[in-house]
């Protein structure tokens, strides 16, 4: 299953806006890593934009429970450190820009 058909699993219906039809898009792992912690990792720029189009927070921070995780990362590291660290620069200037312009935080 590809990143956007993920996001957009949930009926469709023009009454209701994105936020109300994906209210798990910051759900975490138990090392508090969200599907856009991975899209940033990964350089996925399509899925990056399809969970910040569907309100993914930019903001949402990893924990430290001395666990090992496939993505190595600092304790309190949000998507836009784990793109930056990775040098992923087209996914850090799309995920800024959505913060510019709106995007949930």
């Amino acid at each position: 299953m590809s990143c956007t058909s993920a996001v957009t699993l949930t009926p469709k219906s023009p009454a209701r806006p994105w936020s109300a039809r994906a209210r798990y898009i910051d759900s975490r792992a138990e090392n508090g890593l969200t599907a856009l912690h991975i899209a940033a990792a990964a350089g996925s720029l399509g899925c990056a934009r399809s969970l910040l189009a569907a309100g993914a927070s930019l903001m949402v921070r990893t924990v430290d429970l001395d666990m090992p995780s496939l993505l190595a990362c600092p304790p309190g590291s949000t998507p836009l450190h784990l793109a930056a660290a990775r040098g992923h620069i087209a996914l850090l200037q799309a995920m800024l820009q959505a913060r510019r312009s709106g995007a949930r935080l």
